[in-house]
């Protein structure tokens, strides 16, 4: 092109220290391009663009300044013919021209009845045996494919993510959403913004939580949750039951609110009191918290500041709580009577109460810890004259536990039979 040719060479004299890209790009800045309607009115430029420009990039531009919520796909035509995607714009260039014009020609996204059913029979050939639909299954499929309603909704109710990857218009679409949070909560991510103020959305997408993909988070996504929800204390309290860990994204309020906090470990039977672990300092750091926290869930005790767990007013209290926290207690406060008799202080009248574990421990581990803890309590409470009758109470219940109607686990075990016998001789 003999226009650029002259750039070119015009370039070279007044810049020789330029390399040869940025020469050819002086040169290419020259050309422009006009892109009209079939009727003839302008829709992008006169613009000044690189020759290497491709005709994708252009259909993208034109779809951006396009409405976006209409589901829509353009054809570039020049000189009357089909522009490929991969051409650029040097290809339609002449030796003395400098503006290419080319014709978009936009028509509506769809696929037929009979293309859906083939396209649905394709996803389910595509799930693994006894897996699930993968996450990025819309991308194998053309794009009236992923701005179909109804086939779009299938995809989602199989595989929630796959809402990422459907076209913009359903991720605002709240039936569509709706049925991919029903998945996985974790299709919140891909929602229209305009949906993620939808507060029944938010809670089912709590509710639905984690649902299995491969490498996604198990909190679910509450982490993702724009700051009013994340002071929601019904919402929050849903996602930390979920996950006590999801505590840590809720907002400082709530964190340092004593009796959230408190209704939240009571609700964790499985993870250990681990909310307590994004609690508020001034909480954890009140002994009265504390001991609520403990009376709500004995693992709490495992967070307990190590000037409480040396606090033997605090241990008393701790311990007349809840005596199963003998389990739990530094080795040391086991020598204690005081702290003994505490905790067997107070009638025990369901399993729940029992300061020892009415049914054996699953857990090795456990079980050897409340072997050497019952025996440390017989051994104690009987070298105490003025204990006999709380050595008398917890004989009753390790002989005869009256709360699940059948004698103690502990009977069984030879180390703690030998000991209960001591302390009954001691008796006499």
């Amino acid at each position: 092109m003999e226009s650029g040719s002259a750039d070119l060479v015009s370039c070279e004299v007044s810049s020789g220290d330029n390399s040869f890209e940025e020469q050819l790009q002086v040169a290419d800045s020259n050309l422009e391009v006009l892109v009209r309607g079939l009727t003839g009115h302008v829709i992008l430029g006169p613009e000044r663009v690189m020759l290497t420009m491709t005709i994708s990039e252009i259909k993208s531009r034109l779809l951006e300044t396009s409405d976006p919520w209409k589901p829509q796909a353009v054809t570039i035509l020049a000189a009357g013919q089909d522009c490929s995607a991969g051409a650029t714009l040097a290809a339609f260039t002449g030796e003395e021209d400098n503006v290419v014009e080319l014709i978009a020609v936009f028509s509506e996204l769809f696929i037929t009845r009979r293309q859906r059913v083939e396209f649905l029979k394709r996803v389910e050939a595509a799930r693994p045996r006894r897996g699930r639909v993968p996450a990025d299954i819309l991308l194998e499929f053309p794009a009236a494919a992923r701005a179909d309603c109804g086939f779009v909704q299938q995809v989602v109710s199989e595989s929630g993510l796959a809402l990422e990857h459907a076209h913009i218009s359903l991720r605002a679409d709240r039936t569509i959403v709706s049925a991919a949070l029903g998945n996985s909560g974790l299709a919140w991510r891909y929602a229209d913004p305009a949906l993620q103020t939808d507060r029944r959305l938010a809670l089912k997408a709590i509710r639905q939580g984690w649902s299995g993909d491969v490498g996604v988070s198990e909190l679910g996504p509450f982490e993702f949750f724009g700051d009013d929800f994340k002071r929601d204390p019904e919402i929050a309290l849903a996602a930390c039951v979920r996950h006590p860990d999801n505590l840590q994204y809720a907002a400082s309020c709530l964190r340092g609110d004593d009796q959230f906090i408190i209704r939240v470990i009571s609700h964790d039977n499985r993870y250990e009191a681990l909310a307590l672990k994004h609690a508020s300092d001034h909480l954890i750091d009140a002994s009265a918290f504390m001991l609520t926290a403990i009376r709500a869930n004995i693992f709490a005790f495992s967070y307990a500041r190590q000037s409480q767990i040396i606090d033997k007013e605090f241990i008393l209290a701790a311990v007349a709580v809840n005596g199963r926290l003998l389990g739990h207690v530094p080795e040391n406060w086991l020598g204690d009577q005081d702290v003994l008799r505490a905790a067997f202080r107070k009638g025990t009248t369901t399993v729940d109460e029992s300061p020892f574990p009415p049914f054996p421990p699953s857990n090795p581990g456990w079980r050897s810890t409340w072997k050497d803890v019952i025996i440390h309590v017989l051994e104690v409470l009987g070298g105490v004259p003025d204990a006999q009758d709380d050595l008398a109470y917890v004989l009753a219940i390790l002989e005869d536990n009256y709360m699940i109607g059948a004698p103690s686990w502990t009977i069984a075990e030879p180390d703690i039979a030998h000991a209960v016998f001591t302390a009954r001789v001691r008796q006499m």
